[in-house]
């Protein structure tokens, strides 16, 4: 979790504003800096991502200023925005402090657990899923009897996992470096652990679809081929509540087989398969109209 101090008064406010702006935290996902546009104080972030996030701002002292009260909690898109002013009424020393804090994900987004996702396999081969261990909502799927191709199980936008997350660690970095993660539609995430060795087929602000190659895994030898899938999102009274560690919560959604729409079984093996009705689950009526159109023209 990221955690900043700023502390500064109307009589040198303008340049220690300008020294803190200038040493943000390295490599984070998300800065918050202010700066003295006339009597007021303008809160502006910067969004290093292409994910939406979720900031949490305490305001130390509000005393002298009108504005929002705190906490302030808001929605962070990608690139630079104004998130909010304080107005100074000119009384006292014009003075305020804050802390922030910030996750990936949208917590005013209403998660649809219900959505169908797609095997993370080419369509026809099978795999074999077990629960992941101390993880109730990660499925671990077996690709021995599958291509080395890591397929999209949903569509979405690639986020960047170089830069600094919330963590239960606190203020350390959470390396991501053997995960690809998509963000959906709904505010939900899929990470796709597979591990150290693999050629990454897409790469942060790209848009994948449902059954795009995602990643080719680099198999030496004999080695069992196993990746795992884990859906989640940021819960809103986790977030709102700064003593929890982790700000997730995961479920394990439902998948289309060859056999149907279901929850998947432990130890047991399925076929992938991405039909019409399960490609246009997030689109709109005008999307789909597209969609099939585009595929009716191919044939």
């Amino acid at each position: 979790m990221k955690k900043l101090f700023f502390a500064f008064s109307a009589l040198f406010a303008l340049s220690l504003l300008q020294a803190l702006s200038s040493a943000p935290p390295p490599n984070a996902a998300v800065e918050l800096t202010s700066a003295w546009e006339g009597n007021n104080l303008v809160y502006k972030t910067k969004n290093n991502d292409f994910c939406d996030y979720s900031i949490m701002v305490n305001l130390a002292s509000t005393i002298g200023f009108d504005g929002p009260s705190s906490p302030y909690t808001g929605i962070v898109g990608r690139g630079e925005l104004k998130l909010f002013t304080l107005k100074w009424d000119g009384s006292g020393t014009g003075s305020s402090g804050f802390t922030y804090w910030t996750a990936r994900g949208n917590i005013y987004e209403k998660p649809n657990v219900g959505f169908v996702y797609a095997l993370p396999v080419k369509q026809g081969d099978s795999v074999r899923v077990a629960t992941k261990e101390g993880r109730d909502y990660t499925l671990s799927f077996d690709l021995t009897n599958a291509s080395d191709t890591v397929y999209a199980c949903r569509g979405g936008i690639v986020c960047d996992n170089s830069l600094a997350d919330e963590t239960s660690k606190g203020a350390s970095k959470y390396d991501r470096s053997d995960k690809i993660t998509v963000y959906h539609k709904d505010g939900t995430m899929a990470d796709y652990d597979i591990g150290k060795s693999f050629k990454s087929l897409v790469f942060p602000g790209n848009i994948v679809e449902m059954g795009d190659p995602i990643a080719v895994l680099k198999r030496t030898g004999a080695t069992i081929k196993v990746i795992s899938v884990g859906i989640y999102f940021l819960d809103r009274n986790k977030f709102n509540n700064t003593q929890t560690g982790s700000k997730y919560t995961g479920f394990v959604p439902v998948f289309h087989t060859t056999a149907g729409d279901m929850k998947l079984a432990p130890k047991t093996i399925y076929a992938g398969e991405i039909t019409d009705q399960v490609a246009t689950g997030d689109m709109s009526k005008r999307e789909k109209e597209r969609y099939l159109k585009a595929k009716a023209t191919k044939k």
